[in-house]
């Protein structure tokens, strides 16, 4: 197969020099739990970025209700929501695909999978998360939706309570619902939900716009490209490493971090508290980055997340921010070139009725010309007000005034008979002005 020549310029946002630093800062130097991940997506043709960002989602999503995190605020849930970045047909349900078929997560000898459920309305959401009868833990739950544009709409739509309910989830919050006429309270650390949103780069707005509730903010962002994409598929099949939850984990022990992000966190969370202010922009970002950290110490079977989870994670939200504003901005950039299509399209419209005008104007012309011009020398001049009675009444104005041009060009001259009517005769310039009009007109 020949080689394919890759574009001087990618559309993205990065470019070539960004996406090997991050590839770089990922990668390179990792564990081989880490590493198998890239190993793995290259060899199925997933963007390695994007396919560990939805592995650590996947292995938070199969954590049992009661699994969280301490990064020394208090218990954080496992709720972890990304967005997919890409054109129609970049691979989005290939990719968690992919990540359902390939990663394994055991409790000891017992598998974990969250469930996958197509995302609905709030109360549907909620009733999802219902501890089965006679346990205190809900099954995990792995939120999908493939199509942005169906999120908007469920989102927006009169009377939905899904906003509200994924903001409560994405914090672990409790959650209440009522059910036949039952008030239904699902606990706070009782259940795990993740959400993947499918986004096209034209679409992301959807998720970006709206109201200032900081709901764009709980989301990490990835794009799926992979500029390191082989050209052809490897021989060698890869497995990435199985999971072992830690049993201090699941029996509740939140997953632990370093005193030195314990510190970074409290100053965060006193930046806000405080004054209204914080380093990374909102607390939100701060909370996201805990839970990728702690996925990825997850990911390598370890109950405490390292100062290696942690710098990892933060260059995932470093990256999330980019593809964020690239969307914003391709939105925006969209937006703009749509307005300047349509006043390009309204103009050449206008351009296109002047001209029709135009060119009725001057079959109006000719007509009043051939009508003088069938009378022969001698005769009487023609009748221009029987004339005008032939004609339909929306063409009468317009006639009138084409005829008060060819006046004014001394093309006709116009009499009145004692009765009013009026007569129209050849002028000065007739045959000049009739020759002239005969061949724009034909």
């Amino acid at each position: 197969m020949p080689a394919v020549d890759r574009p001087a310029k990618m559309t993205g946002a990065l470019d070539y020099d960004g996406w090997e630093r991050l590839e770089h800062d990922l990668f390179d130097g990792a564990g081989d739990a880490v590493q198998k991940v890239r190993e793995h997506a290259r060899a199925n043709g997933a963007p390695p970025v994007a396919f560990l960002l939805a592995v650590v989602q996947y292995v938070l999503a199969c954590m049992p209700g009661n699994v969280g995190f301490d990064a020394g605020m208090g218990r954080g849930s496992m709720n972890l929501f990304i967005v997919l970045l890409g054109k129609p047909g970049a691979g989005k349900d290939r990719l968690m695909r992919l990540v359902r078929n390939s990663v394994h997560v055991f409790d000891a000898d017992t598998p974990l999978k969250p469930v996958s459920i197509h995302l609905g309305s709030g109360e549907g959401v909620t009733e999802a998360l219902q501890p089965p009868e006679g346990l205190s833990t809900a099954r995990p739950v792995l939120f999908e939706a493939s199509e942005v544009g169906t999120l908007h709409t469920r989102l927006t739509r009169q009377g939905s309570t899904l906003r509200g309910t994924l903001l409560d989830i994405y914090s672990g919050n409790s959650l209440g619902v009522t059910n036949k006429g039952q008030v239904v309270v699902i606990e706070e650390g009782s259940y795990t939900a993740g959400l993947w949103v499918a986004a096209q780069p034209d679409k992301a707005h959807l998720l970006l716009d709206g109201e200032d509730d900081g709901f764009r903010h709980r989301f990490v962002w990835t794009e799926l490209l992979d500029p390191g994409k082989l050209p052809e598929r490897p021989e060698n099949t890869t497995r990435l490493k199985s999971v072992l939850a830690p049993q201090q984990v699941i029996s509740g022990t939140p997953v632990s971090f370093p005193e030195k992000v314990k510190q970074y966190v409290w100053q965060q969370s006193h930046l806000l508290a405080a004054y209204g202010v914080s380093g990374s922009n909102t607390g939100h970002r701060t909370q996201t980055r805990c839970k990728v950290a702690a996925g990825l110490a997850l990911l390598r079977s370890s109950a405490s997340v390292s100062m290696d989870d942690w710098r990892r994670a933060g260059v995932l939200m470093d990256y999330s921010d980019k593809v964020q504003a690239f969307a914003a901005s391709y939105s925006k950039d969209k937006e703009i070139q749509q307005e300047v299509d349509r006043l390009e399209r309204k103009e050449l419209a206008q351009e296109e009725k002047r001209a029709r005008d135009e060119r009725k104007f001057e079959k109006f012309q000719l007509r009043a010309l051939d009508l003088v011009d069938a009378v022969d020398d001698g005769a009487p001049p023609a009748n221009w007000t029987q004339f005008l009675q032939t004609l339909a009444s929306r063409d009468r104005p317009l006639m009138k005034r084409a005829a008060a041009v060819l006046d004014e060009m001394e093309a006709v001259r116009f009499s009145q008979t004692d009765t009013g009517a009026q007569l129209v005769e050849r002028g000065p310039s007739f045959h000049l002005v009739l020759e002239g009009m005969r061949h724009r007109v034909s």
